[in-house]
Formats: structure tokens, sequence, C-alpha cells
């Protein structure tokens, strides 16, 4: 195809031609040309001698590829249709796993920056203040630590009233991550401690819809927050949005403010508390390892230091783990599942587009007997049947390419905040040389099985057959029943798992949640410290609009709580009064007033619940859930016991039914409710109004509520209304996500498994034509024949499920952390996906079956 290459053929062949008229002039033509010997040899060897010979060779059967793909469109279509799911499924998993594991966060040598974790009772919990100053000044591996801590913000001003989220920050935390404001600058040193100027930097999100991303309109303004005025100094980048990243679950901040310390913080004894968040960056050259060393000898020094502050069993240790870890190994069984699903589906139709090679190298094969017997060699045929399959695999991967696109897009529209997908998934750069490396692979390993056939093909024979009689030899058939099989078998595993999650999904749903949440509507809103510093003037303000929310035609009970079950989870210590008071214990909690415990039906198995004699004034009291008091008070009534939260007594007034606080799958731990208008913590700025509709709520509930809320008071933020059904049924939604995925894979598995069977019980009638029209002339009951063809395929259909049944146990017991409420060898689900391959198997048996039937002999017979 080079013009020099074109110029060496012009050159030999004129070399050739003058070489004959000198020779013909002394002894004739016929005896010149005699002497010369075979020309097309010689140009051959000639050419051979000037190297790249193969590259021709190539070029030329790519081009015979070509044509023979253009000459069949019906083949070439299902072909690449069939590589195209495959590898459009692949290439889309692909890039998941990609987003979600394996690609850093976008800051600063990002492989480098860890999060220090305490482990308190087996959970992972922040520092103090005083921790991470002593942590910044004596690690001996660490290059740079930033502190941060989650907040939350009332907006106020000219607009309505917003909730948003921020975060409270070091000055350092912007350079460390390798980040700068995209205008503006960031915060100075000085704003680590109270007394700093009150300023903020804008996420890009929030200063395009807050300020229409006009620079002049943001810069140097003044917006309140929780009734305080900050300063907006920066505008962070597009896409930034720390701590929140395709690697976490934080929500995106709005905005960043100083860590402004207080003097209190800092001076606190160490482990007092765990509200400060710290990332920090290795040194160069020291390992992950290296650094857990230093951080867990550097806490060994504050147990000596503070013995006080870390005695008791609540302290398990202290880690360092890379940024996005914890977020990474949570999603981690699913995405293996997913990979897994995803790569049965791309065998299967690699085993598709095999037996299709195969069935028309069966078709092929008197050509391909020429071509032997002309002089082609094994392994020449074998490069023409790769490069064959390579365009087609190839056609399928461009495709499949697109697929994923489309696939990945859709997913993300559909995935719900909780599922398993980065926010950053997408099919790039890396992706496309994956669908590159996916199709060149695939082309060769489908393209091995015809070119291996066709080898054991003799061309005397084949040369000797009758085009029209001839048929596959029983080593071919034997391969295309053995990839039936295989077909088969890889779908069962993927039927099972899709069984097991949809079991499971419904084993979810039917646990009672311990509440009731029909026509119950939930409405958030705040009362932040600076806008109602006294709790007095709080508890009127939620008093106040409980009782007008009372009056909302249709609307039998409200009450007041901080946390709503499933949707928000808090957590304190305690420890059990009589016990040691260093052994130290975590409950899940909530402030809730009297009511709440009849507006959500949980039942008050014995004492009471709150009331007016419980407020700021009288004896702390608590009602627990039935799993703490069996747990401590196994064969006493709790009621009366006491327990100590930060060193405050608490007397336990009543027992209540479990409740699903974390999540449905879960088991309710022990659960301590407190009173609203009785404990001061950081929860109670917190505050959610639970309504409950005789029958529906009203249809505009929601402007009701927001205008009763504002007629107390107008500054206070209402930022949710949802129904409770609504929240629960939200709590599944990544459970629901991965089922729907991994059914998706199965349904695709078992339509290309139908479609291998019936491809091989067609061309199996389609090679048996004449032999079906002899025995029909000779009297043969079509019925027989039609039960012979179909039983066939569910013969190779049954040794498949049979070898799938392994390979699904196998990936049941791998899946065990994702199924609730059933074993992993579940029975119902092994049998529903063996049946439902079956039933398919015998579909689609039934047409080529009901073909076999149908011939008519003189029509098979006229040939003869």
């Amino acid at each position: 195809m080079l013009p020099w290459r074109s110029k060496r053929e012009r050159d030999l062949s004129e070399e050739l031609a003058s070489h004959l008229r000198m020779a013909a002039r002394d002894q004739g033509e016929c005896n010149a040309r005699r002497e010369l010997g075979n020309v097309g040899l010689i140009k051959e060897a000639t050419r051979a001698s000037w190297g790249g010979l193969w590259r021709e060779r190539v070029l030329q059967d790519l081009r015979y590829a070509c044509r023979m793909v253009s000459k069949n469109p019906g083949f070439t279509a299902v072909a690449v249709l069939t590589m195209a799911l495959g590898i459009g499924a692949s290439t889309a998993v692909f890039s998941l796993v990609d987003a979600a594991l394996f690609s850093p966060d976008p800051y600063k040598e990002a492989r480098r920056l860890v999060l220090l974790k305490q482990i308190a009772n087996g959970y992972r919990v922040n520092t103090s203040a005083s921790e991470f100053f002593d942590l910044r000044s004596r690690s001996r591996t660490l290059a740079q630590s930033a502190a941060y801590a989650d907040d939350e913000y009332d907006l106020t001003g000219a607009q309505e009233p917003q909730r948003i989220e921020g975060v409270r920050v070091s000055s350092n935390l912007f350079a460390m991550l390798g980040v700068e404001p995209a205008l503006g600058h960031e915060f100075s040193p000085v704003q680590d401690y109270e007394g700093g100027a009150k300023e903020a930097v804008l996420s890009d999100a929030f200063f395009r819809s807050r300020f229409r991303g006009k620079p002049e309109a943001a810069l140097g303004r003044t917006i309140r927050l929780n009734e305080t005025p900050y300063t907006v100094i920066g505008v962070m980048p597009s896409g930034f949005s720390f701590p929140a990243s395709k690697n976490s679950v934080e929500p995106v901040p709005a905005l960043w403010v100083p860590m402004a310390f207080s003097k209190a913080e800092v001076s606190a004894p160490k482990a007092d508390n765990f509200e400060i968040s710290v990332v920090a960056r290795l040194k160069p050259h020291i390992s992950l390892a290296d650094a857990n060393n230093d951080i867990a000898r550097l806490w060994r020094d504050f147990r000596r230091e503070a013995p006080e502050q870390y005695k008791g069993s609540w302290f398990n240790g202290v880690l360092l783990e890379p940024l996005g870890a914890e977020v990474a190994a949570r999603r981690k069984p699913a995405l293996t599942l997913f990979t897994c699903g995803v790569a049965f589906v791309l065998l299967i139709a690699c085993v598709n587009l095999s037996n299709l090679l195969l069935a028309r190298a069966g078709a092929r094969e008197r050509e391909i007997a020429a071509r032997r017997a002309l002089g082609a060699t094994a392994g020449r045929l074998a490069m023409q049947f790769v490069l064959e399959t390579i365009v087609l695999t190839l056609a399928g991967g461009a495709l499949g390419y697109v697929f994923a696109w489309v696939g990945t897009k859709g997913a993300l529209k559909l995935a719900p905040s909780e599922a398993l997908l980065p926010a950053a998934i997408g099919v790039d750069m890396r992706a496309l040389f994956f669908t590159l490396f996916l199709s060149l692979a695939t082309g060769i390993f489908c393209g091995l099985t015809p070119a291996l056939a066709s080898t054991r093909t003799n061309p005397g024979d084949a040369l000797k057959q009758n085009s029209r009689g001839a048929t596959a030899s029983r080593s071919a058939n034997r391969i295309r029943g053995a990839l039936v099989i295989l077909e088969a078998a890889l779908s069962l595993i993927l039927l099972i798992g899709a069984a097991l999650l949809i079991r499971s999904f419904a084993a979810a749903l039917a646990t009672p949640p311990g509440f009731d949440a029909a026509g119950v509507t939930i409405v958030r809103t705040s009362f932040n410290r600076h806008r109602y510093p006294d709790a007095a003037r709080r508890h009127n303000a939620e008093r106040e609009i409980v009782t007008r929310l009372r009056t909302i035609p249709g609307i039998r009970q409200v009450a007041l709580t901080t946390h709503v079950p499933i949707a928000d989870l808090r957590m304190i210590g305690y420890v059990v009064e009589g016990r040691d008071p260093n052994d130290f214990h975590w409950a899940d909690n909530a402030l809730v007033d009297g009511s709440y415990f009849a507006a959500m039906r949980i039942p008050l198995k014995s004492g009471r619940t709150f009331d007016g004699r419980d407020n700021s004034k009288t004896p702390m009291v608590a009602v627990v859930n039935e799993t703490m008091a069996r747990e401590y008070w196994p064969n006493e009534n709790a009621v009366g016991k006491h327990i100590r939260w930060g060193g405050r007594p608490l007397t336990i007034i009543g027992i209540a039914g479990d409740v699903h606080l974390e999540a449905l799958e879960l088991r309710p731990k022990p659960t301590i409710y407190c009173s609203i208008y009785q404990i001061e913590s950081g929860a109670t700025k917190s505050a959610v109004f639970i309504l409950r509709a005789a029958t529906t709520a009203p249809a505009n509930l929601a402007s009701q509520v927001r205008k009763i809320i504002w007629s107390v008071d107008p500054g206070l933020p209402v930022f949710q209304t949802a129904s409770m059904e609504s929240v629960v049924v939200r709590s599944l939604a990544a459970r629901r996500f991965t089922m729907l995925l991994l059914t998706g894979f199965a349904a695709l598995a078992l339509v290309l498994a139908a479609v291998g069977l019936y491809g091989v019980l067609a061309y199996a009638v389609a090679q048996r034509t004449r032999e079906l029209g002899v025995r029909l002339a000779l009297g043969a009951d079509p019925k027989g024949l039609l039960w012979q063809t179909a039983s066939s395929g569910m013969r190779l259909a049954l040794v498949g499920v049979l070898s799938g049944l392994a390979g699904g146990a196998l990936l049941a017991h791998g899946m065990s952390r994702l199924l609730f409420g059933i074993a992993p060898l579940d029975l119902p689900s092994f049998a529903g996906a063996a049946g439902a391959l079956l039933l398919v198997a015998a579909l689609a048996g039934l047409i080529p079956g009901m073909r076999a039937a149908r011939v008519d002999p003189m029509a098979a017979l006229r040939c003869e």
C-alpha cells in the first residue's frame, strides 16, 4: 500500500521482462521462459528478501476478512450486536470500578494523603483539638496535618432562610491539598484561633446559584451564617468539594470557614471529644506502615501522659488510612459482584460468537479444504479466521463503547446518592483503551476456536462431499455442545446471584421497622445557637410550632425529635451504673418529646414516656429499647436503673419497642431516648417535626407547614418535607440498585444463552435437512422429530445446570455480606434460577424442533 512498495513491484516486473527479452534473442522465447522458471515463484522469493512479507499477508487477509464480513450482513449484525452487549457492559463496569477504587482524588499527590481515625469500641471516631495540635508538632512521619469539622449553617438574609452544609477548616488545608481558590484568596493562620476575621470561601456551585457566577457580586460580600456576618473572600474551583469526593459519602459543602479553635477546645484534655477530623500528608518515601507505627508510638505517649483520659476498654487503637479507603472498602463487595457478573456476560458473549463462527466454518469447509489443497498453511488459515473475528469484535467494541457511555449516564441518573456509584464516573480515554484491548483480546480468543476446528478437517474428504449434504464433523459438534453447556452454567450462576439479591431485598422490605411509616410526614428545621442562645426560648418556639401544626386539618398527631429512624444516625457513649466505670459502651440516641412514641406508633413495653415533669430543672431521665434492657438487665426490670452519659446520671423511666434506627437489614442496637426539653447537646439545634395524618397527608401540607413555622419565626430554614414511607424506601435504594444491576446482567446472560442454544439446534436442523426428509418420507412421526430435537437442547441445558449449581454455591458464599434474611444456599433461589434457565432452554429448542417436524421431504430430496 506504500508508494515505495509499488515502485519496487514495477522495477521487479521490468527487470524480469528485460531478462526474458535478452534471453529470447539468443535462444528463443520458449527456451528462455523454460530456463528462467516460475516467474511467480521468483517474485515471491524476491519479495521475501525485501522483508515485511508478513505485513503484506496481514493486509491481504484483512481485506479478505472485510469482504467476507460484508457479504454476510445477517451473520455480521448478530455477531457485532452480541459482542457489543458483552464489551459495552464490561466497559461500563470497568469505568465504575476504576472511578470508585483506583482513581485518586484530584489533589496534589493524592496517594500520600491519609485520614487519622481512633478506634473506640470498634467504631472509627475522630480526635480532639489537643490531640491534633500534639500530632502536628510531634509526628515524625507526617509532612503536614490539617484539621476540619463538618458543620451546618442557617443562611439568612434577603432571600428565604436556607440550611447549607459547611466545613470549618484550618488555614493550611487548601495548600496541603494543592488546590488554590479560583477567585480571591484562602484563610490566614491567625484565623485558626478564635478572634480572627469571620470569612468564608464558597464552592463553585454555591457561588453560581447564590451570586449567578459574578465575582463582583460575591467577593467582599457579607452573608449571614447562624446570625453571624461572614465576608466572602474566595471561590474554590469547580469540582472541589472536600471532604466530599467521588470516593466519599459526605454531603457536598457549600462553603468553608476558618476553624477558629476556641480556648476551651485548645485547653480541653485529650480524648475529651471526637469532633476534629484530621487529614495529613505523608513525608516522601514514608510508607503507610511506617506512619502507622509512628502514630501508634505517639498515642502510647498520650496514654502515659494522660492515663485518666484513655482508661477503660473504650480505646482500641489509632490508625492512618488512605483518603477514601473506608468508603472504598464498603463498596468493594458489591463492585466485586458487578465485576464477576459482567465477566460472565462477556464470556457468554464470546462463547456465542465462537458458536456462530463454528457454524460458519462448517459451511465453509469446502472453501477451507480447497485453500489447504492449494498450499495454504494451518498458520495462514488461523490468521485468516482470527482477523475475521477481530474485525467483528472491533465493530462490536465500537458499538459497545457507545452502549457503555449511554449506560453510565443512565446509571448515574437512576442510581440514588446512597448507591455505590461515584459522581465522577465517566467513559474516558482509559475506558476507550480498555475497550480496544478487550475487543482485540476477545477477537483472538473467539477466532482460535474455528481456526483449530478447521485444521482437523481432511481436505480430501471435504472436497468429496456434496455441498448440500455436508454435515459438520463430530469434533465440531462436540465443541459447540460444550460451549452451550458453558453458556448455560455461567448463566445459571448469574441467575442464582440475582435470585438471592431479589429474595434478600424482599426480606428487607418485609422486615418490620419497629414503627408505622404510613401517613407520617417529616419536616426539618434548625435552631442555631446564635439565634437561640437561650434554651428556654428555643423550647417555647418548638412548643408553639407543635401547637400550631396540630391545627392543620387532617393531622392527627404531631411530635418532635432531633433524629429520624433510618435517615439519621447519632451515637452516644455511656456506662452502666453498678458496673465497671471504665466499661464504655455505644448506643444509638435521639432526643424526642413525649408524643414521639405515639406519633411513630412505637410501642411502650413498660414504664412511661416523657411528660411535663421532665424539664431542665428535674433529674435527667431516659427511655431505652428492649435490646438494651435485655442486654444489661436480662432478668430484671430496667425501669428505675441508672446509666451515665458524659458524667450525667440518667434514670430509666420506660422501655420502648425495638426500632431499626440505622437500616432495616441491621439488627436493632441498644438505643437511648432522651427528652428534647431536658437535655442540652449539639443535637438540640436540630428539629424534626413528625406529622401523622388521619388517612393521607393533605396535598398542600408542605406549604402549610412552612407558613406555620415562619409565622413563629421567619428566620427558621425549612429544608426538607418528606413522607416517612419515602425515607424507608430510600434507605433500601443502594440494595435495590445492586439487585437491579445484577438482575440486568443475569437477564442479558439468559438471553445470550438462549440465542446460543437456539443457534446450535437451528444449525443442526439445517445440516440434517436431507436426513430428516428421508426419515419423514419413510414414515417417521413429526412429533417424534420435534421431541428429539428439543430434548437434545434440554440435555445440553441440564448438563449446564448441574455444572452451574456448584459455581452458584461458590458465588452465594462470596456474596453472603450482601444478603439479608436468607441463607447463602437458599433453596428457592437455586430452584427458581434453574427452573428459569430450563424453561428458556425449552423455548429456545421449540422453534428448531418445529422446523425439523415441518421439513418437506420433496424439497429436501429434490437436489438428488
